[in-house]
């Protein structure tokens, strides 16, 4: 008995030494599998997102196929430039703003950036705003904002008066039938040498904001030869309101890290996808009642549609533009343009949408600027690029796991 015993004990000591490697390597592997684990899903609010529709989504916000110099890009040309001027003229255009900060920007003497690339920020951001007068301190607002732009981008920021490389703008005219995108002045014969802002779609690689977006903050993007951003700037009308005004310096800021383009929603995305018109409404509700997040209900998304429906944004606006051509191609101006007073007091204020009106970064828009922060994106990378470089990111994953969107069980 004893010896059937000890037999018996050896026995399980034995089995328990060769099969304990085995479960010591199974305990490892579900340990990787829970760091590797593919995350489905994430979460904003009671709201959920497919990670690989986030995914679509950055692609969509960080590269914009718009360049203000497109015609002239492959080229880099400075014909169309100094178009108009003599030579003389020419050359002390040249003499007296080679020192300028935009001068760069219209030359591009180390090479042009790369088209269609992320852009970011790899030096201190310094904001200003121009505002000539204001009845509201929309300083405190920016400076609300400030600590949030630190933490996502990892560089110093701060409000300043002078030397600015991201400023906001006060424009009263824009030269359009809208309250939220300006028209750019094409040059013409002028006996001094061009101003910045007169010659500023002349900027190489001017990347603007939401270039097909009717009512998003207008502004724009110039990047460095190596993509970096070397300078922003945002406009804003005045006559907007007050709240309206705030949404849109924090749509700018965001917009100014290097988030240039308009992301559809849920509405945009179904009618994208071909589907007929008659079921458009019925998967929009589906998409809502299934608590689908959608873009549209963040800063870069179509927040401010409300005000889409009066707000025209050029040419292809026809008569509605103020700037235009008639049906005989001739050139057109309005006869009289409306006067300060009268575009403050002809906004449509009971259009703007309240539950839109976003006095800081949503947690959408928050996800999406660390990801553009995260350091293994690098300035002037493709989408190819990027896309590889997301799929094994650590960065990536990390902010993935702080939204990580965890299924309830189900009630025992």
């Amino acid at each position: 008995m004893k010896r059937a015993f000890a037999f018996t004990l050896c026995f399980l000591f034995l089995a328990l030494f060769i099969t304990a490697p085995f479960a010591n390597a199974a305990t490892a592997q579900g340990k990787t599998e829970d760091k590797t684990k593919k995350i489905s899903t994430v979460a904003f609010g009671t709201s959920q997102y497919p990670t690989d529709e986030f995914r679509t989504d950055f692609i969509a916000a960080a590269f914009s196929n718009e360049i203000w110099g497109k015609h002239d890009y492959n080229q880099h040309s400075t014909t169309l430039l100094l178009d108009g001027l003599t030579s003389a003229e020419s050359r002390k255009w040249r003499s007296e703003n080679q020192q300028e900060w935009w001068y760069k920007y219209a030359l591009y003497p180390d090479g042009l950036p790369r088209h269609n690339a992320i852009n970011k920020w790899t030096q201190e951001i310094r904001i200003s705003f121009d505002w000539e007068k204001s009845d509201h301190d929309y300083k405190s607002h920016i400076t609300s904002l400030i600590t949030e732009i630190k933490k996502i981008t990892g560089l110093p920021v701060k409000l300043v008066q002078e030397n600015p490389n991201l400023r906001i703008r006060g424009l009263i005219y824009n030269d359009l039938e809208n309250y939220f995108k300006f028209s750019h002045e094409t040059p013409h014969t002028h006996s001094e040498y061009p101003s910045p802002f007169r010659y500023e779609r002349y900027f190489a690689a001017g990347i603007p904001f939401t270039p097909r977006a009717k009512a998003q903050v207008d502004g724009y993007i110039l990047p460095e030869s190596d993509n970096s951003i070397g300078y922003a700037e945002c406009r804003i009308s005045p006559f907007v309101g007050t709240d309206l005004t705030e949404t849109l310096i924090t749509e700018c800021l965001l917009r100014a890290l290097g988030l240039p383009e308009i992301i559809n929603g849920i509405e945009e995305k179904i009618k994208d996808a071909k589907f007929p018109p008659q079921f458009h409404q019925r998967l929009y509700e589906l998409a809502r009642e299934r608590g689908t997040f959608d873009p549209n209900n963040s800063l870069l998304g179509r927040w401010n549609k409300a005000h889409e429906a009066h707000s025209k944004i050029g040419w292809e606006d026809g008569d509605s533009a103020y700037w235009h051509f008639d049906e005989n191609g001739d050139f057109r101006i309005p006869v009289v343009y409306p006067t300060p007073e009268q575009r403050k007091e002809n906004f449509p204020r009971h259009l703007t949408d309240k539950d839109h009106l976003f006095k800081n970064f949503t947690p959408y828009d928050r996800l999406m600027a660390s990801t553009l922060y995260c350091p293994d994106i690098k300035p002037g990378m493709d989408k190819y690029q990027v896309l590889m470089t997301l799929k094994d990111s650590t960065c990536y994953r990390s902010l993935l796991e702080q939204y990580e969107y965890v299924k309830e069980p189900p009630n025992q």
